[in-house]
C-alpha cells in the first residue's frame, strides 16, 4: 500500500472538567497520556468509517500537544487550592444493608472520593498514515465527525468553529497553531538518569519534587516543570479479556497496571526548531519490568521518531516516584 502522512490539527481546544489527578499525590501535569490514546481514538474512529475504503489503513502516528491555559475548578487561599468536590462525582452513596462502602454504617455519612478538575485549553497535531488516494478534504470531514462528542482526559473537547485543519507537514501544522507551550520530555535531563534509570537508587518523592521546580537556563526565561503520566506498567501477567468484567473486546489481552511518571517542560513555540521530535509516539515493551513487580511488560510513550523500536529514551517514575 502507498501510503502518506498527514497532519490533523485541533486548534485551541477546551477540555471541560477535565481530570488532573496523574497520581497518589499527583496533580496538574498536562494530559499527555490522555492525548496520545485520544489520538488512538480517533483513529478507531475514522477507520471505523464505511464512506471511504481508503480510511481502512489509517493510523494515528504520534501525538504532540501544545498547552495554551488552564483554569483550576475550586478556590484559592493564599497559594492553596480547594478543589471542588461535587456530590455526584466524589460521593459514594450505597443503602444496602450489607454496603461495601467503608462510610456505609454510619447511615448518615458518605464516603469521599476526592477529585482534581480543570478547565484545559490545548492544541493537538496528529501525524496520521494513511492510503495515498485519500484527499485533504476527506481527512478533515472523517476526522471532524470523529471528534463529535469527543472527551480529553475526561473532559468534554470543544473545538471552535475554526479549530479543525489538515495540513501536509509539520512545520504548517505547527504554525496553524500560532503562539503557545509545546510538551516536550526532560525526563533523563531532568532526574539526571543516563541509560536505565532502574539501576540507580534515587530517592523517590525529592527526586520528583526537584525534578519539576522551575529552572533558569543561560539563555532563555524560566522553564515550567510538571510531572505526567508518560506510561503504565503491568503489575500482573496478561490474562483472556473474558475473564474480566465491562472489557471493550473480548479477543483482547487484559492486565492491571499502575502509572509510570516521567518529567516533561513547557517549552515556548519559537524556542522548538524541530517540531518533528516533539511528537509523542507509542511504545510497547514486553520484557520490561516494573519497579518492585515480578510481571512483565512496560507501555510508554517516547518522542524519538527516528526508530519505533527503540528503547524508552525516557526515565520514568512509578506513581509513588521509585526510578524505572
Amino acid at each position: 500500500m502507498n501510503a502518506k502522512r498527514l497532519y490533523i490539527v485541533v486548534r485551541r481546544a477546551w477540555a471541560r472538567h477535565a481530570n488532573l489527578i496523574a497520581g497518589p499525590g499527583v496533580l496538574g501535569g498536562p494530559p499527555v497520556m490522555a492525548a496520545a490514546m485520544f489520538g488512538h481514538a480517533i483513529e478507531r474512529r475514522i477507520r471505523a468509517r464505511r464512506d471511504d475504503c481508503t480510511f481502512a489503513t489509517a493510523r494515528v502516528l504520534g501525538t504532540a500537544v501544545v498547552f495554551h491555559e488552564r483554569a483550576l475548578l475550586g478556590e484559592t487561599h493564599y497559594g492553596s487550592v480547594q478543589f471542588q468536590q461535587r456530590r455526584g462525582a466524589s460521593l459514594i452513596a450505597e443503602r444496602k444493608a450489607r454496603s461495601r462502602d467503608y462510610a456505609g454504617s454510619q447511615g448518615f455519612a458518605l464516603s469521599l472520593q476526592p477529585t482534581a478538575e480543570a478547565h484545559w485549553c490545548v492544541s493537538l497535531v496528529f501525524e496520521i498514515s494513511i492510503d495515498q488516494v485519500a484527499s485533504v478534504d476527506a481527512v478533515k470531514r472523517a476526522a471532524s465527525a470523529a471528534l463529535h462528542g469527543a472527551r480529553l482526559a475526561g473532559g468534554r473537547l470543544e473545538v471552535p468553529e475554526n479549530g479543525l485543519a489538515v495540513v501536509e507537514d509539520a512545520a504548517g501544522a505547527f504554525d496553524h497553531i500560532g503562539h503557545g507551550w509545546v510538551v516536550v520530555d526532560v525526563s533523563v535531563d531532568a532526574l539526571g538518569i543516563e541509560g536505565s534509570a532502574a539501576s540507580h537508587n534515587l530517592p523517590r518523592v525529592p527526586a520528583l519534587v526537584d525534578a519539576v521546580l522551575p529552572v533558569r537556563r543561560s539563555d532563555t526565561a524560566w522553564r515550567t516543570r510538571a510531572a505526567a503520566v508518560l506510561g503504565y506498567g503491568a503489575i500482573e501477567a496478561p490474562v483472556p479479556a473474558d475473564a474480566r468484567h465491562g472489557v471493550r473486546e473480548g479477543a483482547q489481552l487484559h492486565a492491571f497496571v499502575e502509572p509510570l511518571l516521567g518529567v516533561v517542560e513547557y517549552r515556548p513555540r519559537s524556542h522548538v526548531e524541530a517540531v518533528g521530535t516533539t511528537f509523542w509516539r507509542m511504545r510497547f515493551d514486553p520484557e520490561a519490568e516494573a519497579p518492585g513487580k515480578a510481571a512483565r511488560g512496560l507501555f510508554y510513550l517516547s518522542q524519538d521518531a527516528a526508530n519505533a523500536a527503540a528503547a524508552p529514551e525516557t526515565a520514568v517514575l512509578t506513581a509513588t516516584g521509585e526510578p524505572q
